[in-house]
């Protein structure tokens, strides 16, 4: 049977889970902070990036537990495209779950990465290699055999006047977050959904007192 046969581009997918992402800028990517409008401070862009799946799926092949990674070179601002890409899959998925990726990662799949296929002028394909992807505190370390040994740390979240930002914020989820503080020039860092703190139960005793105080 043939893999590219049996799993269908048409397939509904979702991925949840971290990304770490570094390129050469030499300052937070400006990429990113105006939506691929402003160019990577080095007029070029060399960046890699580990992907570890919580939950996902395509279609009814599962990819929890799976982790990526990729590498691209971009000439210039990200939305002109010509990027050259390469994609690393852990050496513990199956060819399913492999395929599944690389038509994800190159826009094939549809939904939130189809620019890829635009915006990738040339794909180099994909190859399986050992990938480990480890917490240590608030430190990210990134081992993609034989092409990235990385740690990242984040940098908590400055304003345009470079003071430390902390608070409360109510929003709908995350990216509404995101969303509302980018607007006043904040970067996010971290999101804590704060908990809902619940009621006590009322009890009989208590509605039967409460009762009495309004009839007297």
């Amino acid at each position: 049977m043939n893999i590219m046969e049996d799993l269908r581009v048409n397939e509904p997918w979702s991925l949840k889970g971290e990304l770490t992402l570094s390129c050469n800028c030499e300052v937070f990517c400006p990429c990113v902070l105006s939506l691929g409008k402003s160019a990577p401070t080095e007029g070029y862009c060399q960046t890699w990036a580990a992907v570890r799946i919580d939950e996902g799926h395509f279609g009814g092949t599962d990819l929890s537990g799976i982790k990526f990674g990729f590498m691209a070179e971009i000439p210039g601002r990200l939305g002109r495209g010509n990027w050259t890409v390469a994609l690393f899959v852990d050496d513990k998925a199956s060819a399913y779950q492999t395929k599944a990726l690389t038509w994800i990662m190159t826009g094939r799949a549809g939904g939130s990465t189809a620019l890829l296929k635009i915006l990738a002028g040339s794909f180099l394909g994909v190859r399986q290699v050992p990938i480990s992807y480890e917490l240590q505190g608030d430190t990210r370390v990134i081992q993609i055999e034989k092409i990235v040994d990385g740690a990242i740390t984040p940098v908590r979240g400055k304003d345009k006047g470079g003071k430390l930002v902390q608070g409360e914020i109510r929003a709908s989820g995350r990216a509404k977050v995101d969303a509302m503080l980018r607007r006043q020039g904040i970067i996010t860092v971290r999101v804590k959904k704060k908990p809902v703190q619940r009621l006590r139960k009322i009890k009989y005793k208590d509605i039967c007192v409460f009762t009495r105080q309004l009839a007297t």
